[in-house]
């Protein structure tokens, strides 16, 4: 509109010059009327160049400048305060008042500004997830978790000295413990174990049979193999308690307990001594039922005393 005006202006000479003429403070209003509209189109004019411009990758570099602006801003007014701090006298003790102050100054300028700029890094490591432990060392770990399950049920297993109390752990060790050689081992105790509890039974003996107070090391390993169903330990057992030896006195009533346990878990030798130790007692149907069985166990013995009374 101005600068259609100002085309028009020079066709209206003549009529201006009659403004003037008639009055001159309406020509003077006219034409500072016309200097403002000429003022108004060259800042109109002028205005694009200083707009921001609207390219979405100008104003990314117009951002990046003005946060890198911030750290060097912050080091800027950390030095001024430095500055009017050592001016205005207030280093207190020399060295540590001081530079505590100022470093402390500083550290809070900095937390701030970074405050104001958030850390990539950071959010970045939050929204990333963790990734399970795998490879080589978690088998390792694996690895040496059974290995110390296997040795504590292994420690637990032979210091069980009564057939119940091995069945119980045998089972336990069985659910934590690996396939491999120490289950096989633990299952074939087992068999032993089952058949050492059968025989405590078929035999009539308490619970706390097996629970020896006396006797020595050989005497307590014998007691070991026994729970676990060897019959040679339990018969060398009775042999101890019949000769007194390996720590133990003599004990006509453990001899037959023994040998009886023996005999349950197959011994023929000591069904046969039982079967003499029944006869020189006086119980006959005992003695028959046990050199019977002595028989059927594959035990076969020498030259039959005359002595017997069946």
């Amino acid at each position: 509109m101005a600068i259609e005006f100002l085309a028009r202006v020079p066709q209206q000479n003549s009529w201006n010059a009659n403004v003037w003429r008639r009055d001159p403070l309406a020509g003077h209003g006219l034409r500072t009327w016309l200097t403002l509209n000429a003022a108004l189109v060259v800042f109109l004019l002028a205005l694009p160049t200083s707009v921001m411009p609207k390219d979405p990758a100008v104003k990314g570099e117009a951002r990046d400048s003005k946060k890198d602006v911030l750290p060097a801003s912050s080091a800027r007014v950390a030095a001024n305060v430095r500055r009017s701090a050592v001016k205005s006298g207030r280093t207190g003790a020399v060295g540590k008042g001081g530079s505590d102050a100022t470093s402390s100054t500083s550290a809070k300028l900095s937390t701030k500004t970074s405050a104001a700029v958030p850390p990539l890094a950071k959010s970045r490591a939050k929204m990333t997830p963790r990734r399970p432990i795998t490879g080589s060392s978690g088998t390792a770990a694996a690895m040496n978790s059974d290995s110390l399950r296997a040795e504590r049920c292994r420690q637990q297993i032979d210091a069980a000295l009564q057939p119940a109390r091995l069945l119980k752990l045998i089972e336990e060790c069985e659910k934590d413990i690996a396939a491999g050689p120490f289950l096989d081992e633990i299952r074939h105790l087992a068999v032993g174990a089952r058949s050492a509890l059968e025989g405590q039974r078929l035999a009539g003996l308490s619970s706390d049979f097996f629970d020896e107070p006396g006797g020595d090391g050989q005497f307590r390993g014998l007691i070991a193999k026994a729970v676990r169903g060897d019959q040679l330990a339990a018969y060398s057992l009775a042999r101890a308690f019949r000769n007194g030896e390996s720590g133990v006195a003599s004990s006509p009533r453990r001899v037959e307990q023994w040998l009886r346990f023996a005999s349950e878990l197959g011994n023929g030798r000591a069904s046969w001594e039982l079967a003499e130790l029944y006869n020189y007692s006086g119980q006959i149907a005992d003695a028959a039922r046990f050199e019977k069985k002595a028989l059927s166990q594959g035990y076969r013995p020498g030259v039959r005393l005359p002595s017997r009374g069946y």
